[in-house]
């Protein structure tokens, strides 16, 4: 009898390996690393939180003079604060609302793969970026922090694109992005063609998300095991599209300040002269 009972219990001692707690504990936590769906509570997206929290407080205490003093406008572009203090203003509370969701949304699901400094970086880049799109192709005052909202989600591409193999469900996030691409878009249409006020800024929007796709490229962390040649190339592709980009705009925003005079320039723009 004794080799029976020395025998069922080394049956019991293999099958407490199997199911081990540890063991299980590090692969799902493995998976959730790599994926980024963790519990809010322990990821807050800390940086887009404050930057809401801030818009909001504008909103509540702004009137006529702060707004003027803050908004964009493209006959004062020496007054450099403009092109960041004009995405804590908003028309109203609708807007604002939209922003805020948006924004803490989308940066959700990249501060707790990238961190809190890249995405600020990011989005305050996107924004900086965006409005020199608006003063392109849209010769008006400019409000709202939609260009930053932009470049967090067209971000969301270049994150799948360096970062493919390991992360779970980047079909959805895809599937969301485009989606959310055609409705804004769909309504921006929709409303330039009714002559609603107020006038949406489709060159803030456009640019914006253009930029934030460039410099996730640049920002964004890579997975270790991926080919060097592979980091290497999407950080200088990223990094040269969005110098061109700024460049371009720059120049293009020079060009019609030289060619427009000031009390036309919110009619219309004078590209060559």
């Amino acid at each position: 009898m004794p080799p029976f009972e020395g025998s069922e219990s080394d049956k019991e001692k293999e099958l407490e390996k199997l199911h081990a707690p540890a063991e299980s504990t590090d692969i799902n936590k493995k998976v959730v690393t790599h994926s980024g769906w963790k519990s809010w509570k322990d990821h807050i997206p800390y940086a887009i939180v404050t930057v809401s929290l801030v818009e909001i407080v504008f909103y509540i205490v702004s009137n006529n003079n702060l707004q003027k003093l803050l908004r964009f406008e493209p006959n004062k572009l020496h007054e450099i604060w403009r092109f960041v203090t004009y995405m804590l203003l908003h028309d109203d509370w609708i807007h604002l609302a939209l922003n805020v969701f948006m924004q803490v949304l989308f940066a959700y699901f990249l501060e707790i793969r990238h961190g809190t400094v890249r995405i600020l970086v990011l989005y305050l880049s996107g924004g900086v970026t965006a409005v020199l799109g608006a003063s392109c192709f849209h010769p008006d005052l400019v409000i709202g922090a939609s260009g930053g909202v932009y470049a967090l989600l067209i971000s969301h591409v270049a994150d799948v694109m360096m970062n493919f193999e390991s992360l779970n469900n980047k079909v959805y996030r895809c599937f969301c992005v485009v989606v959310i691409v055609i409705s804004d878009t769909t309504y921006s249409v929709v409303h330039i063609f009714s002559k609603d006020e107020p006038i949406i800024s489709w060159g803030a929007h456009v640019v914006g998300g253009i930029s934030g796709l460039f410099l996730g490229l640049v920002f964004f962390k890579r997975e270790e095991y991926l080919a060097r040649v592979r980091k290497l190339s999407l950080f200088w592709l990223g990094l040269i599209l969005y110098v061109v980009l700024l460049i371009s705009l720059v120049v293009l925003t020079q060009q019609i300040k030289k060619c427009t005079p000031s009390n036309l320039i919110k009619t219309k723009y004078v590209y060559f002269c």
